[in-house]
C-alpha cells in the first residue's frame, strides 16, 4: 500500500473511500485501524450527540510476507506450508 494514500486513509477515511468510488452514508463514521483483524459495524448509544449512528471500523491489510518461489510453488501445487517463520 502506498505510504501516502495509508496516511490519508488513516487521517481521513470517509473522504478517501469516497475518493475511490464508495457511498458511504451520512450517518456513518468510518475508522481505519491498524490493529482490527476483522470488519465491525457498530451502533452509536442512543444518547449520543453526535449526527453518526453507526461506527464501521474497517482493518489495513497486514503488509504482505515476501514471496519466495518455493511458497507459489507449494500453493500452487496445493500443498500446505507453514507462513510463519
Amino acid at each position: 500500500m502506498d505510504d501516502n494514500f495509508k496516511q490519508n486513509l488513516l487521517a481521513n477515511p470517509t473522504s478517501e473511500l469516497q475518493k475511490a468510488g464508495l457511498n458511504i452514508e451520512s450517518n456513518t463514521e468510518v475508522r481505519v485501524s491498524e490493529t482490527a483483524v476483522v470488519p465491525s459495524l457498530t451502533t452509536k448509544p442512543t444518547n449520543s450527540a453526535a449526527s453518526n449512528n453507526f461506527i464501521l471500523e474497517i482493518p489495513l491489510p497486514p503488509k504482505p510476507n515476501a514471496l519466495t518461489e518455493e511458497k507459489i510453488n507449494a500453493v500452487l501445487d496445493n500443498r500446505v506450508l507453514a507462513i510463519c517463520s
